[in-house]
């Protein structure tokens, strides 16, 4: 009786001694994955923020040179580009002035857009390393599915992005500003609300562009029917809306819609390849 209860011992032992190296093992790997994410985040980072890119002309090819230049960087240059290609300069006979409201303000848009930069240009090293981490946790099925959703999610994603930039963005200012101009006779942009305001749009946009790869993947995993979709579209209208309306920094209603009206045909998009794809059956 007690070499029985003395070889259970020792074998409950082995198994937390198991379960605690295979614990720190695991540590010590998200410990080296988050090192390379942050190493690649760190350095395309600080190029924003301490180089200039300054067009040269090589050989007929019009390029850009990296020159140290930590008081116009790339981050400034950005911060200018999408000052022009987003605000007016002038609504209604009245001007848009660009103020600074506290010294650290401009510090803090170098930041924002310094990493926002950092982030989208470091996310096939983010998203392969959160690969390589959670690989060994996953059927064979379920790495065949990520490896498919990997790049028409990444492409959704900028196509949301690129539609906000493009489109929507500079409708909002123009809309927002237009009314202003009927109540006072200066109207001011300031750069960290601009760079806020702006990001959030592009981020929530890419968002609600991976609807479709959302649905599909459900219905890959097998966790729901394509008629799922179908049944509760109605509910789906209402959820939307309610994301479009958190997503818009604005609060004026208008941009709900120019988010919910593109989601719904995104939503019916990804119901129709479920359909295709995995409703035969049904």
């Amino acid at each position: 009786m007690g070499n029985a209860k003395y070889v259970w011992l020792n074998q409950v032992n082995l198994m937390s001694w198991d379960w605690l190296a295979g614990y720190l093992e695991h540590l010590e790997e998200l410990r080296k994955r988050i090192i390379y994410v942050a190493a690649t985040i760190g350095v395309i980072f600080a190029f924003c923020i301490m180089f200039e890119l300054i067009p040269v002309n090589l050989f007929g090819i019009q390029m850009a040179y990296p020159y140290p230049n930590a008081f116009h960087p790339v981050a400034i240059q950005i911060f200018e580009q999408m000052r022009a290609d987003l605000v007016p300069t002038m609504i209604n006979n009245v001007p848009i002035q660009t103020v600074v409201m506290s010294p650290v303000d401009a510090i803090m848009v170098e930041i924002k857009i310094g990493l926002f930069v950092a982030v989208a240009l470091g996310m096939p090293v983010i998203v392969y390393q959160f690969g390589k981490f959670i690989a060994p946790a996953l059927k064979p099925t379920e790495k065949r599915l990520l490896v498919k959703i990997a790049l028409p999610a990444t492409l959704l994603f900028i196509t949301g992005a690129i539609f906000a930039y493009l489109f929507v963005v500079p409708f909002v200012f123009s809309f927002l500003y237009r009314i202003a101009s009927n109540m006072v006779d200066n109207l001011f942009l300031n750069p960290g609300e601009f760079i806020d305001f702006t990001l959030t749009f592009l981020f929530g946009f890419g968002l609600a562009f991976e609807l479709p790869v959302f649905m599909i993947g459900l219905c890959a995993l097998g966790l729901v029917k394509p008629e799922f979709w179908k049944n509760n579209w109605r509910y789906a209208t209402v959820a939307i809306f309610v994301f479009g309306a958190v997503i818009t920094p604005d609060g004026s209603g208008v941009t709900m819609f120019l988010v919910a009206i593109p989601m719904l045909v995104l939503y019916l998009a990804g119901y129709g390849i479920s359909k295709y794809k995995y409703g035969k059956e049904d």
